[in-house]
């Protein structure tokens, strides 16, 4: 029975109106496409602070000072 002032039965169907109701493409364990992996990400983070560290012992300025660093 279906009532006009049920608001579950007068909501949109938000499945059917994005899509989500259709099949979707399934990938395997080993054929997931990535973007960014974690090995990828941490090596731009050690080249981040490698190059603000070469940057500091050539005596130019480094544009901010996170803990841990020394303070001229």
């Amino acid at each position: 029975m279906t009532d006009a002032n049920d608001p579950v039965d007068a909501a949109p169907n938000y499945a059917h109106a994005n899509g989500w109701d259709r099949e979707y493409e399934a990938f395997g364990d080993f054929d997931l496409p990535t973007e960014v992996t974690a090995m990828a990400a941490n090596r731009c983070a050690m080249e981040a602070i490698a190059a603000l560290a070469a940057k500091e012992a050539a005596g130019r300025p480094v544009p901010f000072a996170g803990r841990g660093t020394r303070s001229a």
